[in-house]
């Protein structure tokens, strides 16, 4: 690529060709480079690329400089530059601001990745997808190529999810109806631990199958429609 200009789809590509990432992994493992480089900049930091150079912000001053359409003499306002250090003076630098694990801790208010998101609720992130699939309330927002960001609202909706799905018992449909019913106050309630609705009916494995109401048995035919449904659609997005 001498003489072009080096875009983010180029670096994407160069490393699903070199890693063996996925073109939306890779994306966003570059994405997320780019993000951290800039904030560390914005804090002042010195930033070292092997083989690029060392960057740091400059304020410059205000200057007299050239119209280079015109060739005439054009003011330049004073602000903050990015500037690549010469040789001799990133030898002087001082040393680049190590990332390390605690730097790259997010606040509260801030957008997660899907892997990000997966990590924070404890699910994988094929089970996030398919979610999405199911309820038409989980949104989260999306840039070219695919890729997910998640608002601090979007991880609590789906904080609520899990809980009723893994820890109060609830089926797919059951999750469905209870926001039909109840809306997203109900979601994030679940999520903050609130005191949970009536659970849906439970057949125990201490039963005998001859008592068993029709009513029961359409639930529990239901129920094993849902997982095996669910279960097709999870092989297929692993199979993806």
């Amino acid at each position: 690529m001498t003489g072009e200009t080096l875009t983010r789809a180029d670096l994407s590509e160069a490393v699903h060709e070199d890693v063996g990432l996925t073109r939306q992994d890779s994306a966003g493992l570059v994405e997320r480079t780019l993000d951290l480089i800039a904030e560390a900049l914005e804090r002042g930091a010195t930033v070292k690329l092997s083989g690029f150079g060392v960057f740091q912000v400059r304020a410059k001053r205000a200057r007299v400089g050239r119209n280079p359409k015109t060739g005439k003499p054009a003011p330049i306002e004073p602000g903050d530059r990015l500037s690549r250090l010469p040789r001799h003076e990133g030898a002087r630098r001082p040393r680049p601001e190590r990332v390390g694990p605690g730097s790259l801790a997010k606040g509260p208010e801030a957008f997660r990745t899907i892997s990000e998101a997966a990590a924070e609720l404890g699910v994988p992130q094929h089970v996030l997808r398919f979610w999405e699939t199911r309820f038409s309330f989980i949104r989260p927002m999306k840039r070219a190529g695919g890729r997910r960001f998640y608002r601090p609202q979007d991880i609590t909706v789906l904080r609520g999810v899990r809980i009723l799905l893994h820890d109060e018992g609830y089926t797919i449909k059951g999750v469905q109806r209870l926001h039909r019913e109840e809306g997203m106050a109900r979601l994030v309630t679940a999520a903050s631990g609130g005191g949970a609705a009536p659970r849906e009916s439970v057949v125990t494995a201490d039963y005998d199958p001859a008592t068993l109401a029709d009513t029961d048995r359409d639930r529990l035919l239901h129920a094993l429609g849902d997982l095996e449904s669910a279960k097709a659609r999870l092989d297929g997005l692993l199979r993806q």
